[in-house]
């Protein structure tokens, strides 16, 4: 399971936590080396969906062979046309999205 170390001034779990409490569909940047790979990893582990950007594609093809459950797309963030494009491809391929993680 994935905890997260975050709560409210009650000591109550934080948002996060809940929406992650069951499979669902995320969009992760940054997925493909460090700890958004280990995070992709644990997200695929929980039985999640997951959805990666990355700047490079050599990475991308890396993370890919991960596991099922993996989607990815070749998006350099800097570059707001290219960002703008990729970003209707995945809310029309993918509009169950339901938690965007941004590393």
């Amino acid at each position: 399971m994935c905890y997260w170390a975050s709560a409210n001034k009650y000591g109550e779990p934080a948002a996060l936590s809940r929406l992650l409490s069951k499979p669902t569909m995320i969009l992760l940047t940054g997925g493909t080396s460090g700890i958004g790979l280990e995070l992709v990893r644990m997200l695929l582990d929980e039985g999640h969906t997951v959805i990666v950007l990355a700047r490079r594609a050599s990475g991308l093809a890396d993370a890919l062979g991960l596991a099922n459950g993996l989607t990815g797309y070749d998006c350099d963030l800097a570059d707001v046309s290219v960002l703008r494009r990729v970003m209707e491809q995945i809310a029309n391929a993918h509009p169950e999205i339901s938690v965007i993680i941004n590393n």
